[in-house]
């Protein structure tokens, strides 16, 4: 079972204060399977979310000192990882050529306004998602972002899998409201 928010929040100080190996080792147990499930789902690639997870981590314990404390370690470390691995993703196209037209390619054509829709329907997902209460949010991230079944995210939660259902149809309803909104306002 994962860390409450102030749990994490108490061993990240406790880290940033006394630095201790035994603390980060914890922070790096509970942390790395979500953390690499969430590269994973970015880059496609073993080795990449591997590299991902680790520079993130490896980051947390260098800054360990300097850093700010997040009130919600599990939110700004999908945030720091699902950026990290857009980044890298970025990088490794740029070193192997991928992205620059070859010969008998066919352009894609996607114009300005189309991508600024498509990643304003991403910032509303993300503030939808968690705007949701925390075991809605949870059963949500587990079935949807992570693939488990709902009798995996029920083990997990301690719940029944009827409840994972109808956190599911909560968080499945709130996500057709916003999304809907930004249908609205696009078409007005």
């Amino acid at each position: 079972m994962s860390l409450t928010a102030e749990e994490y929040k108490r061993l990240l100080i406790a880290i940033s204060k006394t630095g201790t190996d035994r603390d980060f080792r914890r922070l790096y147990d509970e942390s790395y399977e979500r953390l690499f499930r969430t590269a994973y789902y970015f880059t496609h690639s073993d080795d990449l979310a591997r590299e991902v997870v680790l520079d993130v981590l490896a980051d947390v314990w260098d800054k360990r000192k300097s850093m700010i404390i997040p009130d919600d370690w599990e939110r700004w470390s999908f945030i720091v990882t699902k950026n990290r691995s857009l980044n890298t993703l970025e990088r490794e196209s740029r070193r192997q050529g991928v992205g620059e037209p070859q010969e008998g390619d066919m352009a894609l054509n996607v114009s300005p306004s189309d991508e600024v829709e498509a990643d304003e329907a991403y910032r509303i997902y993300e503030r939808t998602v968690w705007s949701l209460p925390e075991r809605c949010r949870m059963a949500w991230q587990m079935v949807r972002e992570e693939g488990l079944s709902h009798a995996d995210v029920a083990q997990r939660m301690g719940i029944s899998e009827k409840t994972v259902d109808a956190q599911i149809s909560k968080a499945l309803k709130a996500l057709r409201e916003a999304l809907l909104q930004l249908l609205l306002i696009m078409w007005l």
